[in-house]
């Protein structure tokens, strides 16, 4: 995914609006307030199947899988929600 600077003076706003979100959402994961990761399940709920799965294939959200066989797909919340507020800038 490449970066690019915000333009106008509405991005460089949306940009930081953005910055602190994903600030609040480590703080609350730090607290213990959030879990640190959900479950393909739960992402795709929150964040719609399409998305997720895109955002997988991109490479932007990883999945972290725990011991072997039929252990549970787990999916980084930060990592969602820095996606899912990329897309909405981008879109």
């Amino acid at each position: 995914m490449r970066l690019r600077l915000p333009d106008t003076e509405v991005e460089y706003k949306e940009a930081l609006e953005n910055a602190a979100k994903a600030g609040s959402l480590n703080t609350l994961i730090s607290l213990g307030v959030l879990k640190p990761h959900l479950s393909m399940r739960e992402a795709f709920r929150l964040y719609g199947e399409s998305s997720v799965k895109r955002w997988i294939a991109q490479g932007v959200v990883t999945k972290n899988k725990q011991g072997e066989g039929n252990s549970k797909v787990r999916l980084s919340r930060l990592e969602l929600e820095t996606a899912a507020l990329a897309s909405v800038r981008v879109g």
